[in-house]
């Protein structure tokens, strides 16, 4: 396994999810979060042309509550090789 640039050249969690019959998977990404959106359009993933959506809040992790204030963009990877913008 290579890596290209800082892009894993294996996907563990893609894989499980193919192997358990989906031939895609659909990941959310900040609006403003320029670096994610570049590493996920390395991996192959799209924007799908869902609305952004905003998210306001508190949400709980493992280390306790924190606010959020968020726009966020879906974005999508087939994993059977077809591009899923486009099919």
């Amino acid at each position: 396994m290579t890596p290209v640039g800082d892009v894993p050249a294996h996907c563990p969690g893609e894989c499980r999810v193919s192997a358990r019959g989906f031939d895609r998977i659909r990941v959310t990404v900040s609006l403003d979060n320029e670096p994610a959106q570049a590493l996920y359009e390395r991996c192959g993933y799209r924007d799908v042309g869902v609305p952004p959506r905003r998210v306001q809040g508190s949400i709980l992790i493992r280390t306790g509550p924190i606010e959020v204030d968020d726009t966020l963009l879906t974005w999508e990877k087939s994993l059977g090789g077809t591009d899923p913008v486009r099919a």
